[in-house]
């Protein structure tokens, strides 16, 4: 309450606690997707499960844009609904889904190949988009990786600004 009655105006302390806030925990989760990649990386090294496309969500720079959408959410439903616990659970059940569907768009929006051959093997290091034997598949050849990475923080970072404005929107048209 205190916030709204400085010389402050509402969008310039809005703006300045929301870019501190989000671009810190950004860049936190950047460093911990970056720690978390060389860490997958030792502790699977040799392993027949060693590809990175079973941790596409959780290293590199998909954590970077999962943080800022779940504080850009948590801002959101905050203003929303201005309740803490709706709010963090509404938070916890949208950015699942978010989640999900951003993971969804990163794989759809990159044309996939599809093996060919006798035996219809993806070459090494690809991100298998279905399951049969005997038929062809789809997959991402390990070349899209970084694309994809580059594709899902898009994405995330959109739908983060998004809740960020809606949340500004909630505050200025509601009495604090």
């Amino acid at each position: 309450m205190a916030a709204w009655t400085q010389s402050v105006s509402r969008r310039r302390w809005y703006i300045a606690k929301i870019v501190t806030l989000g671009a810190g925990l950004a860049a936190a989760g950047l460093a911990a997707g970056t720690a978390n990649a060389w860490l997958q990386h030792q502790l699977t090294a040799g392993d027949t499960t060693s590809s990175r496309w079973s941790w596409f969500v959780s290293i590199n720079l998909a954590l970077a844009g999962e943080a800022a959408l779940a504080f850009a959410l948590g801002v959101a439903f905050g203003a929303l609904l201005r309740r803490t616990l709706p709010a963090i659970g509404a938070t916890v059940a949208g950015f699942t889904v978010l989640l999900l569907g951003a993971r969804w768009v990163a794989q759809a929006v990159t044309p996939a190949s599809k093996t060919t051959g006798p035996h219809f093997a993806a070459p090494p290091g690809s991100w298998i988009l279905g399951s049969s034997t005997g038929v062809p598949v789809s997959y991402h050849p390990a070349s899209q990786y970084w694309p994809l990475q580059l594709t899902l923080l898009a994405v995330l970072l959109a739908v983060a600004t998004a809740a960020v404005a809606s949340g500004w929107r909630a505050t200025r048209t509601r009495a604090v």
